[in-house]
C-alpha cells in the first residue's frame, strides 16, 4: 500500500540504471551531461527574489551580498530513527561561523524554531526563530555562495540551482553529486577500535545506508567531526571554490 500506486523514491532510467534516487545523479549525470540536458535547471524567478528581498533586507542583506547559507538538522521538523546520524550539535560549527565572516561572507542559518540558538554576531542571521514566507529559503539556496552543513533537503535544492555545496558530515558511501564537498564520519569497531575501511562497507554491503540501528549491528561505532575539522573542513571548501591553493592541488593530481 505505501508504494501504490507510484513511489518517486526509486527510478529505472535504463535496465543498468535504476534503484533509490539517491543515486540517481551519480549514476545518470555523465550520460544526461552528454546528452546536453542541465544538470542544474534550477533558476530563481523574478517574484521569488522580490519576495525573499522584502523579508532579508530589514536584516541587513543586500542582494549584492555574498553569504553562506548554512543548515544544521536537528531534531523537531522530520524525526526518523534512520535520521540520527543526520542531526548536528550546532555548538561545533561556531567556529566555522567565524572563518566564513572573517572572509568578508555573511552567514544565514535556516531551519525550524526548535533549533538550539547559536551565538549573535555582525554578519549571522540566524532565521531559525522567526517565521518567513517560503521564498526566503529557496532565494537563500539559490543565491548563497557556499551550501554548508547537513546533507538535507536544502542541500538539494542548493546543488540544483548550481550553488557548491559542503556537506559537513557524511556517512561513507559510493559518492557525492559534482560540485560538491564532503566530510565522511570515520568509524571503528567496538571491540577491537580498528577504523572501519571503505572495503568494509561493501564487503558488508552497507553503501548508502544510513540507519544507526544496521551499524549497531555490525558493533561499528560513529565518531562525528569536531569543531576543529569542521572548521578545516570550511576552509578547504571555501579555498577550493575560489580557485586558491587546495584547488591547484587537485588539479594537478587530476592526469593520475
Amino acid at each position: 500500500a505505501p508504494i501504490s500506486p507510484f513511489q518517486p523514491a526509486f527510478f529505472k532510467y535504463s535496465n543498468s540504471q535504476y534503484g533509490h534516487n539517491s543515486n540517481f545523479f551519480l549514476d545518470c549525470r555523465p550520460d544526461l551531461v552528454s546528452r546536453g540536458v542541465d544538470a542544474h535547471p534550477f533558476k530563481l524567478k523574478d517574484k521569488t527574489i522580490e519576495k525573499a528581498m522584502k523579508f532579508l533586507s530589514p536584516y541587513g542583506l543586500k542582494l549584492t551580498d555574498d553569504f553562506v547559507v548554512l543548515h544544521l538538522r536537528e531534531l523537531g521538523y522530520f524525526d526518523a530513527p534512520h535520521h540520527e546520524y543526520r542531526n548536528a550539535n550546532p555548538q561545533e560549527f561556531e567556529e566555522s561561523v567565524d572563518y566564513f565572516l572573517q572572509q568578508g561572507l555573511k552567514v544565514i542559518r535556516i531551519g525550524h524554531s526548535k533549533m538550539t540558538p547559536m551565538n549573535k554576531r555582525s554578519g549571522f542571521i540566524d532565521l531559525t526563530q522567526v517565521i518567513k514566507p517560503d521564498e526566503v529559503d529557496l532565494f537563500l539556496c539559490g543565491q548563497a555562495k557556499l551550501y554548508f552543513g547537513s546533507g538535507s533537503g536544502p542541500l538539494s535544492v542548493a546543488s540544483h540551482f548550481g550553488v557548491p555545496c559542503s556537506e559537513a558530515w557524511r556517512i561513507p558511501c559510493t559518492g557525492v553529486r559534482d560540485n560538491h564537498f564532503a566530510q565522511n564520519v570515520t568509524f571503528r569497531d567496538k571491540e577491537t577500535g580498528k577504523i572501519i575501511r571503505w572495503s568494509d562497507f561493501y564487503e558488508k554491503h552497507v553503501v548508502h545506508i544510513q540507519a544507526p540501528i544496521v551499524f549497531d549491528q555490525l558493533g561499528w561505532i560513529p565518531y562525528f567531526p569536531n569543531s576543529t575539522e569542521n572548521l578545516k573542513f570550511a576552509q578547504e571548501s571555501f579555498e577550493y571554490i575560489q580557485k586558491g591553493t587546495i584547488f591547484h592541488l587537485n588539479n594537478n593530481y587530476k592526469s593520475q
